[in-house]
């Protein structure tokens, strides 16, 4: 099994269309619940404006432990999709908020924007099994129903949710609180190939996520870059030294624990090298945010946001 341990804005979206495009089972492992997904891609080609498309279904296992049972449930569910593969609608980037919205509207797909008070009251338990609990219990907006699932080791299903997988992404949440857990399971991951990714062109990767710090940034989120720049620099330093702390944290604990890991490198490295599936039609997709400019006010504003970078990386 491959684990993949970048934080956002580390290929994880771009590994995941590559992996079900391979009809590979994969896990993501997160705070409040375990996602198992089983894929089968049964067809897909380029659309009129030159967007890939699949026709493809997945079986899911979501693993959670909400706050009125005792035990840890599961709940198994079949979906089939024929649609665009997701791209994230960048309307709160800084430097093009034009992205995605176009052709996420005319496929209809996406990510469902239900309230607070909707996931309240359909994470209830008369609500298991129906079709909108199974939307909601694999988003990230379920605290109020459900407890960290990675407090119950013990009662964890472990063997059979890492039964048959050929990829999973561990511990994908941002408070930095798993380390705990790394170790927890050290044995277990001494026996994977831990994959860690990083960016060679530090530049580009701190230019790129300033840049999304609207829809990314932690508590940020929502936040107008500039808007921070001006007023509360020290705390968008802070959100952009995490990235790095995070990377430093999660190698210090492999080579303290005797994990072993092998780096990945995003500028250079090759993901059929990587990861050895055979289909990959992946280069005419967008796999960064410059690859998406096409107005002379992209540009600019991608420079200004680069520059504010090149500031971070002087100061540190």
């Amino acid at each position: 099994m491959k684990i993949y341990w970048g934080r956002g804005d580390s290929g994880k979206g771009h590994l995941i269309k590559y992996a079900r495009l391979n009809n590979k089972t994969f896990i993501q492992w997160k705070k409040y619940q375990i996602i198992k997904r089983r894929t089968k891609c049964l067809y897909y080609d380029y659309d009129v404006n030159d967007r890939l498309w699949w026709d493809i279904k997945d079986d899911w296992e979501v693993f959670h432990k909400r706050k009125d049972m005792n035990n840890i449930i599961c709940s198994e569910f079949t979906t089939k999709e024929i649609s665009p593969l997701y791209t994230n609608a960048t309307e709160k980037n800084y430097s093009n908020p034009h992205w995605g919205l176009e052709s996420d509207a005319k496929w209809e797909g996406g990510r469902k924007p239900f309230t607070t008070e909707q996931f309240v009251k359909f994470m209830q338990k008369d609500y298991i099994d129906t079709d909108i609990y199974n939307i909601m219990v694999r988003s990230n907006a379920i605290a109020d129903t459900c407890e960290n699932i990675n407090s119950y080791h013990d009662i964890l299903p472990f063997d059979r949710i890492v039964s048959d997988v050929d990829l999973m992404f561990m511990f994908q949440f941002t408070d930095g609180s798993f380390y705990d857990d790394i170790i927890y399971y050290s044995d277990f991951l001494s026996h994977q190939t831990n994959i860690i990714p990083y960016k060679e062109n530090i530049l580009d990767s701190v230019t790129t996520k300033f840049d999304k710090i609207g829809h990314m940034g932690g508590d940020m989120i929502g936040c107008d870059l500039m808007y921070e720049y001006k007023n509360n620099k020290d705390k968008l330093w802070s959100y952009m030294d995490s990235y790095f702390e995070y990377d430093r944290k999660i190698l210090e604990c492999f080579k303290k624990h005797n994990i072993p890991y092998v780096m990945f490198n995003l500028d250079a490295d090759n993901y059929v090298d990587m990861f050895e599936w055979e289909t990959y039609p992946l280069e005419r997709n967008m796999t960064h945010i410059r690859n998406t400019f096409n107005e002379q006010f992209h540009y600019d504003r991608w420079v200004e946001v680069e520059k504010i970078a090149k500031e971070y990386l002087s100061d540190r």
